[in-house]
């Protein structure tokens, strides 16, 4: 049987001490670069969301403008005597028109909410798969 010496002993105590210093300076990294992730992570959500109020205030002065082009078209169209009256076929291209842009901002704005929550998912699933 063979006797280990105190000396041995230490060398070996020293190299599972500086092993694990190592592994908790590897786990101090991988927390900083955690909380780097989680804070580029909540700046682009506040970005996304910073944007998508944007686009719905675009596409709310868009349809308000659309609308009051409309308005004012069909009121100078009423007020010219020498003009033909206006008929329901040309008030509703119009209209038809215009609601069309508005549909297709909708759609759009759609889009991009949906990338916002899958990005908000994917940050929540990520930040649970984490504090595991």
């Amino acid at each position: 049987m063979q006797t280990v010496t105190n000396s041995e002993l230490c060398r070996c105590v020293l190299c599972i001490q500086a092993r694990i210093a190592q592994k908790d300076e590897t786990l101090t990294r991988y927390q900083h670069l955690l909380e780097q992730a989680r804070a580029e992570m909540t700046e682009m959500q506040r970005h996304h969301s910073d944007e998508m109020q944007a686009l719905q205030q675009q596409l709310h002065q868009k349809n308000d403008a659309a609308f009051k082009k409309y308005r004012m078209a069909v009121k100078e169209s009423l007020s010219k005597p020498d003009n033909p009256v206006v008929t329901t076929e040309q008030v509703l291209g119009t209209t038809i028109v215009a609601l069309l842009r508005v549909l297709f901002l909708i759609s759009v704005l759609d889009i991009i909410f949906d990338s916002v929550v899958f990005a908000g998912s994917f940050y929540n699933c990520f930040n649970a798969k984490t504090s595991q």
